[in-house]
């Protein structure tokens, strides 16, 4: 039988060996019970609660491609702690023919291990959750007794990182705790107070963090700064900076199926609050001049909202993006999302809106309308070219990415994907055969107006499965020309009139459009 190995820890801080050890030891029983290894697979810093865990993700698409027979692992817990995920992956490995072998007495090959896998899986949970009321008990001693809990803040060096071995003031980065506490309390936005900062090259909180995901740029945004108030995050929102530390006031979770984690505000009654006077940076009368404007600011805001006015509604409550091109839309600069901004109704990039021109160069402001109807009309040309069986394909992998055994099947040449897209079209285009995809997704274009006003969340998600993802706008040049990449061809097309009809800066060029 060919075997696939399978390895994880928790923490990047576990020895490095570990992984060896228990690729090692796959190794061993794999030559006992006469296992072919075909791939190894691991997973560092990883939980085993997690879904998302690029080694795990890879080792089940082999699954689904049947290129092994078993999957071998040092303890059933190093592929899951989560029950949901391990019976529903189960499942899924019976149907595929796959089994599961471990070091810890685990083989599906034997009739009647489902009630020891069962019992397995309860414990790692009940373990995991063990682990989480061991941590959380210390934290509280230590924040009981007057010492630092863990986490970073700016303005500070970490008790990790400092002489004495406890949290301190960092006299440079005081300075410009100061300096945002005065500027607001003086009428300055946050917008300008982030771009101020990024002006004068100041390095943000996360510069030296060592951030593996989400910004690593050091560029300042306005979130930073203003925050939740109710929550406690952002600078101006930091009681620490007039010596009060606050522990235990939100609760850290993931999320199920991303592994994104969320915060969750726990009752007052469960805070630990304790003085230090010693960690003040502001003063009294700065910190109630912020808080009185605050409070301002909240009123004012609320009293629009009652006023029904939809920008602040939208911010106040969370409502789906109200825009078609709503989060599809990236910077081709930095990344971020373009969002519409202004009186004029024009896609910007978010970064610029909020850190300035050094957290973003990208100037472009781009009429929403205008974008809109000419992006359509381009993806409407695609889908009647010569690439349409192509992109009703990647369409269909986009919708059954998770669902299907044969979802990241990629066919030899062009005659096998059109034959699994023969095979699936009537998925594809909601029971239509193949021939008639692409008049499905033409008319679905054609029409995506009235039908985004009917349901904006169901016709957004088949809009972005069928780009493949986000279109990227690239500018080019003093010009401004453009450059309009996205997953939706391979082919290379032109928007010779977006130029002229959208771009509003003073000089003009041309504009192509290229599919990546």
């Amino acid at each position: 039988m060919k075997a696939a190995l399978y390895a994880r820890v928790s923490t990047n801080e576990q020895r490095k060996e570990s992984i060896d050890d228990q690729l090692r030891e796959c190794r061993e029983l794999c030559r006992r019970h006469n296992f072919d290894v075909i791939e190894e697979y691991s997973d560092r810093g990883q939980s085993g609660n997690e879904v998302n865990r690029p080694g795990y993700q890879r080792l089940l698409r082999a699954a689904r491609h049947r290129d092994y027979d078993v999957i071998v692992a040092h303890e059933l817990s190093r592929l899951w702690r989560s029950e949901s995920e391990m019976h529903a992956i189960k499942e899924e490995l019976e149907y595929l023919n796959v089994h599961v072998v471990t070091d810890d007495g685990i083989d599906t090959r034997i009739v009647g291990m489902d009630i020891l896998i069962a019992v397995k899986g309860a414990m790692a949970k009940q373990e995991l959750r063990q682990i989480a009321h061991r941590t959380h008990r210390a934290l509280k001693g230590l924040a009981l007794d007057g010492r630092s809990a863990g986490g970073k803040c700016y303005g500070y060096l970490a008790a990790t990182k400092s002489g004495t071995g406890k949290r301190e003031v960092n006299e440079a980065q005081a300075r410009e705790v100061r300096r945002i506490f005065v500027w607001y309390a003086a009428g300055k936005s946050p917008r300008w107070i982030a771009e101020r900062l990024n002006e004068e090259s100041v390095s943000s909180p996360g510069s030296d963090w060592g951030r593996t995901k989400r910004r690593r740029d050091g560029k300042w945004l306005a979130s930073a700064i203003h925050g939740d108030p109710k929550r406690g995050s952002g600078i101006l929102n930091n009681e620490l900076y007039i010596g009060r530390y606050i522990w235990n006031r939100r609760q850290s979770r993931k999320k199920l199926r991303s592994g994104d984690r969320e915060f969750l505000l726990r009752p007052p009654e469960e805070w630990v609050t304790t003085s230090h006077p010693e960690l003040r940076i502001v003063s009294d009368d700065v910190w109630q001049k912020v808080k009185a404007r605050q409070r301002e600011r909240a009123d004012q805001i609320g009293a629009r909202i009652r006023l029904g006015l939809s920008k602040y509604q939208a911010y106040a409550i969370g409502a789906y993006p109200k825009y078609l091109l709503s989060g599809l839309l990236r910077c081709g600069l930095c990344g971020s999302n373009l969002i519409v901004s202004g009186p004029a109704q024009g896609y910007v990039c978010a970064t610029r809106v909020n850190g300035g021109l050094r957290a973003c160069s990208n100037r472009l402001r781009l009429p929403r309308v205008r974008l809109e109807r000419l992006l359509l009309s381009w993806i409407h040309s695609v889908l009647i070219g010569a690439e349409s069986e192509q992109c009703l394909l990647r369409a269909w992998r986009a919708r059954n990415r998770e669902n299907s055994p044969g979802a990241e099947y990629a066919g030899p040449g062009r005659e096998a994907g059109l034959k699994l897209a023969a095979e699936v079209g009537g998925a594809t285009a909601g029971g239509i055969g193949t021939t008639r995809s692409s008049e499905y997704y033409e008319q679905f274009v054609t029409t995506i107006a009235a039908r985004f006003h009917e349901n904006p969340r169901e016709t957004r998600t088949t809009l972005s499965e069928l780009l493949g993802g986000a279109i990227r706008l690239i500018p080019k040049g003093s010009t401004q020309e453009l450059a309009v990449h996205c997953e939706l061809s391979n082919v290379t097309f032109g928007l010779a009139q977006l130029l002229s009809s959208v771009t509003t800066t003073r000089h003009a060029g041309n504009l192509g459009g290229t599919g990546s």
